[in-house]
């Protein structure tokens, strides 16, 4: 059994990294949770592959359909 739940971009508030212990810095995996403002505030995914890189896109994109939409 599984959920698939999703948010829209414009709804993301905050994206956070953590690198917790030895082996998720050697190898580079990490947790990535994401906080947004819609009906599921929190979205948490476990043991993602390069988390610095994906925080930072999901961030970026996250910013541009904002500053795009206030225009």
């Amino acid at each position: 059994k599984y959920k698939i739940s999703e948010a829209s971009l414009k709804n993301i508030e905050d994206v956070t990294q953590r690198q917790i212990g030895v082996f998720p810095n050697i190898f580079n995996y990490g947790d990535i949770v994401i906080q947004t403002a819609g009906e599921r505030t929190q979205f948490h995914f476990e043991k993602t592959p390069n988390p610095s890189y994906l925080r930072d896109k999901i961030s970026d994109l996250a910013d541009i359909l904002k500053s795009n939409t206030n225009d």
